[in-house]
């Protein structure tokens, strides 16, 4: 907890309350994010994202046992019946599990839509960004990229609900593939074809645009705009470019003549590795104090140390 003053205390210690949690071997690894609920103030609610070694516990999600499996991200769901209490007492309780090839790009990013309002029906959505788990580099190139794997993906759910696999959450009636009929496609997913998707916040003007910083591989780092269902390309593209994830992952070459015919979006903005190497996600301002810099998306790169 913070103060104005800047006084700060412990609220929760998310290793102490998950003896299985890992931190290792670093990079990807560790407490990924946390989420309160809208209404934390009055249900108590509020969600987390964690490693654990492979094999920790059954994964909702997993691949073909050819393909090996580094650690696990899971989601979690805290429960207080003092949400205004210095310090959380409550229960936990586990949503979702997922293996993952290495100990990078994993389960991260967290959050409600922070401009939904009371009775929005998408107040009480969760969105989660799911990296490739440095699947692409590992030559695992079938993993990422596609409606039928989770693996690079944002991915919405209901934490109240119940028609999930698991029965721990629950699956809108309104995500774009919801209601498809293809064998094998995440109905999870909200957008898919992203190497990290690892940070992401929305505009709070206009139509409350989702944006979503994507960590590239050696050339580009994106800010990409959500359209629900949309491919942004990964492990095929990078940035606004093509590359060959089998033979020649550093390299980019001219998109095919049919491109436009193939339904892939490109970032929003983008730069170069001349510029910075990792960029680590941004807001859009819309204060009152700095009219000049309305509209102006801040961010940062995680190398470099910029903003």
């Amino acid at each position: 907890r913070l103060s104005p003053a800047g006084a700060h205390s412990l609220y929760f210690d998310l290793p102490a309350a998950v003896p299985a949690f890992i931190d290792q071997p670093g990079l990807g690894t560790g407490f990924g994010a946390f989420a309160f609920h809208p209404d934390f103030l009055e249900n108590g609610l509020f969600y987390t994202t964690h490693t654990e070694k492979a094999g920790a516990a059954p994964a909702d999600f997993a691949y073909a046992d050819s393909i090996p499996v580094t650690l696990q991200g899971v989601l979690s769901e805290w429960k207080t019946a003092t949400p205004g209490a210095a310090t959380f007492q409550g229960e936990r309780r586990e949503l979702l599990r997922i293996d993952f090839v290495t100990g990078i790009h994993g389960m991260e990013e967290i959050a409600f839509r922070s401009t939904a309002k009371p009775g929005d029906p998408d107040r009480n959505t969760l969105y989660i960004g799911i990296g490739d788990g440095g699947s692409a580099i590992e030559g695992v190139v079938e993993l990422p990229g596609k409606k039928t794997s989770i693996w690079g993906s944002v991915i919405r759910i209901d934490p109240a609900g119940t028609n999930s696999a698991n029965g721990r959450y629950g699956i809108p009636a309104d995500n774009p593939f919801a209601q498809s009929q293809e064998p094998g496609v995440v109905r999870e997913i909200w957008v898919y074809g992203f190497r990290n998707p690892h940070r992401f916040s929305w505009d709070r003007a206009g139509r409350g645009d989702l944006l979503i910083a994507d960590i590239g591989q050696d050339q580009v780092e994106e800010i990409n705009l959500a359209e629900p269902g949309a491919d942004y390309g990964w492990p095929r593209r990078e940035g606004p470019y093509l590359i060959d994830p089998i033979a020649d992952l550093p390299n980019v070459y001219p998109l095919p003549e049919n491109d436009a015919n193939l339904g892939i979006r490109y970032p929003l903005a983008f730069y170069d590795h001349h510029t910075g190497e990792a960029i680590a996600g941004g807001e859009v301002y819309r204060g009152a104090r700095f009219p000049a810099l309305q509209g102006y998306y801040f961010m940062g790169d995680i190398p470099t140390g910029w903003v």
